[in-house]
């Protein structure tokens, strides 16, 4: 196998709505999947109600607000503040 250099092509939406092709050298592309490509945010509130749900708590995302963008561990943190000492059933 030959390796080859490829040389990308973006295309970007002009003011008139049609696509412009451009050549362009990219030395590096650096990607934030969470609400970039991916938008995970509308699934976090099932996730923590099935989670807490093990702790016998009836989550209905009433504290999303105040876990949105933090960490996980954070998130959990504050959930044993909310709910109080969680305890697995």
């Amino acid at each position: 196998m030959v390796a080859r250099r490829l040389r990308p092509i973006f295309y970007f939406p002009s003011s008139n709505s049609e696509l412009v092709c451009s050549e362009l050298t990219v030395s590096a592309v650096i990607f934030d999947l969470d609400g970039v490509l991916a938008d995970s945010e509308p699934w976090w509130n099932q996730i923590d109600a099935k989670l807490l749900a093990e702790y016998g708590v009836k989550y209905c995302g009433e504290y999303h607000q105040n876990v949105l963008g933090v960490s996980y561990r954070l998130a959990i943190e504050f959930y044993k503040k909310a709910f109080g000492a969680l305890r697995a059933h």
